[in-house]
């Protein structure tokens, strides 16, 4: 993932649904928990390892992580 990755153009590798959720590592904000509450991000926590996944598919009974920073 960079800066100018569009997630309107990836797909989950699993089952094909686009526009997977960005997960977003650090010290998250109120606006943070906010955005994860109604759907919009993934907070994936404080530590980024080298495995760390990008994104979290949107589709509710799939929701494979996956993708690299």
């Amino acid at each position: 993932m960079n800066l100018f990755d569009d997630p309107s153009s990836i797909a989950c590798p699993e089952c094909g649904t686009p526009e997977p959720i960005e997960i977003i590592y650090g010290l998250p904000s109120a606006e943070m928990s906010s955005a994860q509450a109604e759907g919009l991000i993934e907070l994936g926590g404080c530590i980024i390892e080298p495995e760390s996944p990008a994104y979290r598919c949107s589709n509710g009974e799939c929701g494979t992580s996956f993708g690299s920073l």
